[in-house]
């Protein structure tokens, strides 16, 4: 298959190009392929943010920073690999998957400091050019057992990722007067060299049997997880005095962090009649180390969880269903979420991560109802959520008017809501998904100086048309998303959603397709965030390019087959 996608915001810049090549071959005894794909995306990424911070005196600080900036990404990707039949019912698979790119953004940044009285104090300007390089390769090794009689499957799975990826940063920043006039200063330069690395092991085993005079399935598995990453980081500022760059020690660093994950699960579920069940548990035993290498300070974070899981299914009639089911799940942090050192790229705006920051536990509670008829499917379903140490995003603000981004754990959540979807198909060549996803959320810390018990409603809609025509070789498609207000622990936080469309013909049996695509018409997708908190108020907006206009193209000549990764099994669960 021959495949090629070009776009444009409007010609003179948000220029797209990606195309691709597959090719396979296949007899009785394997299966070769191959992938190559290369990519180009140009666009902007601004930003707006409008500080305030009140004093005990009755001073006040405001800063204005406006941001225009470019952003390039482009890069290769290719993936060689092959099945090999082996004696019946056995299947040994490798794959090699590599990856070559670059990322540049840069930016203008005018910052604007003004008293209580709206003086403007100080006013200047931050140049910043941060080109990334980055390569990464995959290697994967699978093997799949499949049982006699079509009683399940063995497949075992291992994959090795290494990764490298390198970043620069080359910041100037000139002062003006009031009027705009240059300052006689001479402008600070500053350089950033930084080296990311990533060791990622992964290693798992699952079995399917399927015991088919009492209509029951049984998985169950292991798997492993290791994970080594490093950071190293150096700054230097410009001597103008000596005409040389010295190294700035405040934002220089080395961190590294290792991350293991040993886990097994088991799964049972049966269907008897209208009534289907399932149940199952997982344990794993974990560590996070995330290493201060530069202050001689290493945190062991070391933990043994379970996770359970039920689902139970009540055939109503042959056309409804009643559900009801629990899950305990975990949500780890980060690598760069528990990096404690600090990035100085914006000296106003920094970021560090928390290295004491433990996992989130979710308890998830669902009762669900669904309908099924020829035209219409409806899906509905009752959740409740329970958070113990939620993961959150925070802001620090400090008495310079600086502020930093950080994690830290919060005591708990609640959150009560349901889901809707919707799928109507009036005629054979119209079809339409409708979802509808609402719920209160209400956070609790009593351990936290900060207003941290904040509470409120939040929603989000999607919407999906579709429409085929000329014996259903083409079809229009419109896609169509709103994102409510979403409540934070300090705020609340908005991503605006697109309205896309799209469109294809297809020649030659399916064998060639053309089409084209609009994304987001009105060019409204964005990010915006309040921070209201007490003597602190915040108002940030951020725009990248998002309206872009493709034209899509692909031929496919023979039969194509790509290997997935693993055709069959999990970590933890199946349909019943």
């Amino acid at each position: 298959m021959v495949a090629t996608n070009l776009g444009s915001g409007d010609i003179t810049g948000g220029n797209v190009a990606d195309g691709s090549l597959s090719l396979s071959y296949r007899n009785a005894k394997l299966n070769v392929y191959g992938t190559y794909s290369g990519r180009y995306l140009d666009g902007y990424r601004n930003n707006y943010s409008y500080l305030t911070q009140s004093f005990t005196d009755g001073s006040a600080i405001t800063i204005d920073q406006n941001r225009l900036g470019t952003d390039l990404d482009a890069g290769q990707t290719f993936r060689l690999g092959s099945d090999f039949y082996l004696k019946t019912r056995h299947l040994l698979g490798v794959s090699l998957t590599g990856n070559l790119g670059v990322r540049n953004r840069t930016g203008e940044q005018w910052n604007s400091l003004y008293d209580e009285n709206n003086n403007l104090l100080s006013f200047w300007k931050r140049d910043s050019d941060d080109p990334a390089y980055h390569k990464n390769l995959d290697f994967n090794l699978n093997y799949k057992y499949d049982l006699k009689n079509d009683r399940g499957n063995l497949i075992v799975d291992i994959n090795q990722s290494l990764g490298d990826k390198d970043i620069e940063g080359y910041y100037t920043q000139q002062f003006f007067t009031t009027d705009t006039s240059a300052l006689n200063l001479n402008p600070i330069r500053q350089q950033l060299f930084n080296n990311e690395r990533n060791n990622i092991t992964t290693a798992q085993m699952d079995l399917v049997y399927v015991f088919p005079r009492i209509n029951a399935r049984m998985e169950g598995g292991i798997k492993g997880i290791y994970k080594n990453l490093g950071v190293d980081t150096y700054s230097e500022s410009l001597d103008t005095i000596m005409g040389i760059y010295k190294e700035d020690t405040l934002a220089n660093f080395n961190y590294s962090y290792n991350e293991q994950v040993y886990s097994a699960y088991g799964v049972f579920g049966q269907q008897i009649k209208k009534f289907k069940y399932q149940f199952g548990l997982r344990v794993e035993q974990a560590y996070q180390i995330p290493n201060l290498i530069s202050d001689s300070i290493r945190i062991v974070n070391d933990y043994f969880n379970f996770f359970p899981s039920g689902h139970l299914k009540y055939s109503l009639t042959d056309h409804s269903e009643l559900s009801l089911s629990y899950s305990r799940r975990i949500n780890r942090a980060q690598s760069d979420d528990m990096n404690p050192f600090t990035s100085y790229a914006d000296p106003y705006n920094l970021r560090r991560g928390n290295p004491f920051l433990l996992p989130e536990y979710i308890n998830s509670y669902d009762l669900g109802y669904m309908i099924d008829r020829k035209v219409i499917t409806v899906t509905t379903s009752l959740f409740y959520r329970h958070t113990t140490g939620v993961i959150s995003r925070v802001k620090e603000f400090y008495v310079d008017n600086t502020s930093a981004m950080t994690f830290a754990n919060i005591d708990e959540s609640h959150s009560l809501g349901t889901e809707f979807i919707l799928q109507l198909k009036p005629y054979k060549f119209w079809r339409n998904t409708l979802s509808i996803n609402a719920n209160y959320i209400r956070y609790e810390d009593d351990n936290s100086s900060q207003n941290w018990n904040v509470e409120g409603f939040m929603w989000n809609l999607k919407y999906m048309g579709a429409v085929e025509f000329w014996n259903r070789t083409a079809s229009i498609q419109i896609n169509a998303a709103y994102n409510g207000p979403r409540v934070s622990v300090q705020g609340v936080a908005q991503r605006r959603g697109p309205v896309d469309i799209s469109g294809e013909k297809t020649f030659k049996n399916g064998k060639i397709s053309v089409g084209f695509r609009i994304t987001d018409i009105f060019n409204r997708q964005g990010f915006v965030m309040k921070i209201d908190q007490v003597g602190i108020t915040q108002e940030s907006e951020f725009k990248w390019l998002t309206r872009r206009y493709y034209l899509t193209f692909s031929y496919k000549f023979g039969k194509l087959e790509i290997s997935n990764k693993r055709p069959a099994g999990g970590d933890g669960g199946f349909d019943l």
